[in-house]
């Protein structure tokens, strides 16, 4: 499914195409933890739909190393 999704942090808006379904938003707009709704989602995608924040943004603001 195709999201867009607006960074909390450069307003910046982008686009991704994940493996998830309706429901599954549901449920987590419901209050599911992102984390119970998509155990195998990629740790930076589940950011992505907390915050819009893009992978570059995330690294830059957690301080991850490459």
């Amino acid at each position: 499914m195709k999201l867009t999704r607006k960074s909390i942090f450069s307003g910046k808006e982008t686009t991704r195409d994940l493996p998830i379904t309706v429901n599954e938003i549901m449920r987590w707009q419901s209050g599911e933890y992102i984390r119970d709704v998509w155990p195998d989602l990629d740790p930076y995608d589940q950011e992505w739909l907390i915050s819009g924040l893009t992978n570059e943004e995330q690294d830059e603001l957690f301080n991850k190393e490459d």
